[in-house]
């Protein structure tokens, strides 16, 4: 398991955010023994349960059985996620089944079955396609988030064959404009490479200069979406825009952080009450971004106000 231990003493060294990915197709008969040997600290990752698409030993019974394990097992508070390319499973059986063991958990679980490519120059840039959505099933949302993998994948052999540093930020550059969540799949095997390690160090270090982009547990979006979800939240705008508005906001459960976006004509200066905090976004199509952030409350209305900042 040393490759896996490197990986996750490098993020954490780092300060990075992420989830550790078991390889069912190498570690079919072995999955259980791996997670029990392995110390993984939910602060800094999810368990990502990876389904190799050409092994038919790993069936959609087989990957069910091991997050229930995993639910009565050391790992019960935390966030499990599904990678595969494999659709000959039977996903809705899947989903249903994290659905229904998700209920009674605060941890979220998630599917990541779709790869998007790099942007193509200045033509292609596949927006909205890093996107997390809810998975639907016969009219039905069953809570559990689906996710893409951007490409390429961060490898020794990518670093050394094509320009992935390039590659890699453009996805960001892309990514920021759409305000998407990027998930970068590793390669484990390639931090037993020093030089690897050392590239892999610049590039992150690039993706940091990047103003307003953290480094998340792809759960720390799920849970957000699913809490959005549960708490059924309502949205009513009154008032004369932009100058003059009250937004009144309603939910059913308790909601930490949420981050309300809201957009206001450029050249004037304004005033937002009732939030924890608020910032500049800066500008968007000709518009001041502004967020809002607050705890929203399900006991009472909660309620933000914009007016025209008067200056003194």
């Amino acid at each position: 398991y040393k490759e896996l231990i490197n990986f996750m003493d490098f993020f954490k060294e780092k300060g990075l955010r992420g989830g550790v990915g078991i390889h069912l197709a190498d570690y079919a008969d072995e999955a259980s023994v791996i997670f029990k040997n392995l110390s993984i600290n939910s602060n800094y990752f999810d368990i990502i349960l990876i389904k190799d698409r050409y092994n038919r030993r790993i069936s959609e019974t087989y990957l069910v059985d091991i997050i229930k394990n995993l639910r009565s097992a050391k790992y019960r508070n935390f966030s499990i996620g599904v990678y595969t390319e494999d659709y000959s499973l039977n996903l809705p059986y899947i989903l249903s089944s994290m659905a229904i063991n998700q209920s009674s958990s605060e941890s979220s679980y998630y599917i990541i079955t779709k790869r998007v490519f790099p942007p193509f120059y200045d033509l292609l840039f596949d927006e909205g396609e890093r996107l997390p959505y809810f998975a639907t099933y016969k009219g039905k949302s069953l809570n559990v988030s689906l996710l893409s993998l951007s490409l390429p994948i961060i490898s020794k052999k990518n670093f050394e064959e094509r320009n992935i540093l390039s590659e890699i930020l453009n996805i960001f550059e892309t990514a920021k404009k759409h305000e998407e969540f990027v998930i970068l799949l590793v390669d484990a095997n390639s931090m037993l490479d020093s030089k690897f390690i050392n590239d892999f160090s610049y590039l992150i270090e690039d993706i940091k200069n990047y103003k307003n982009i953290a480094f998340v547990k792809p759960s720390l979006i799920t849970g957000y979406l699913r809490n959005l979800y549960e708490g059924d939240v309502r949205i009513n705008v009154k008032g004369n825009y932009p100058y003059n508005m009250t937004i009144k906001i309603r939910c059913k459960k308790y909601i930490k952080d949420f981050t309300l976006k809201i957009k206001l004509p450029h050249g004037v200066e304004y005033k937002i009450s009732g939030a924890k905090y608020y910032y500049n976004g800066g500008l968007e199509e000709e518009r001041n971004i502004y967020y809002a952030v607050l705890d929203l409350d399900p006991n009472y209305e909660n309620i933000i106000k914009i007016e025209k900042n008067q200056k003194k």
